[in-house]
C-alpha cells in the first residue's frame, strides 16, 4: 500500500484524523495509559505502514512519513550558521545605511530609459543634495 492510498483509505474509515507530529506523550494520551501505540509507532521506519494496533479507543493503523532528529541541535552544530545569518543581516543594514546617508549627501538621480527593467524603488524620485 502507497502512502496516498493509505491516506485516502484512513481519511474514509477514521474521518481523516491526522496526528501530524507524533511525540511519547501524544502515544500515551491516545491510549491511556497503555505504551503499545507509543512502541509501534517509534519502532517504525521513514515510509513503514504498521498492522493494526488495538487500544481502548479503537483499531489504528500508522505510517511514519518523516522522522526527525530528538531534541534541538547541539549549540556547536548550529552556532557557526547563526553567526554567519547574523553577519550577513548585519552587513546589509550597514550597506542600507550608507546608501542612504550617501544618496542625501551627493543626490541620486535613476535615469529610467537607461534602464532594461521597470523600477519604482526608493530612488525613483530625484533626492536633492542637501
Amino acid at each position: 500500500m502507497k502512502g496516498n492510498e493509505h491516506r485516502s483509505l484512513s481519511g474514509k474509515i477514521s474521518g481523516g484524523q491526522v496526528f501530524g507530529f507524533f511525540l511519547v506523550a501524544a502515544a500515551l494520551s491516545l491510549c491511556g495509559t497503555c505504551n503499545t501505540v507509543d512502541d509501534v509507532v517509534f519502532a517504525l521506519s521513514e515510509g513503514e505502514i504498521s498492522a493494526p494496533v488495538v487500544s481502548p479507543s479503537g483499531y489504528h493503523i500508522f505510517q511514519v512519513l518523516e522522522v526527525f532528529p530528538a531534541g534541538p541541535a547541539p549549540r556547536e552544530e548550529i552556532e557557526p550558521e547563526v553567526l554567519r545569518r547574523l553577519g550577513e543581516i548585519a552587513a546589509r543594514r550597514h550597506a542600507s545605511a550608507c546608501v542612504r546617508k550617501l544618496a542625501g549627501e551627493v543626490g541620486v538621480t535613476v535615469i529610467h530609459e537607461q534602464l532594461w527593467f521597470r523600477y519604482d524603488g526608493r530612488y525613483s524620485e530625484v533626492i536633492h543634495a542637501s
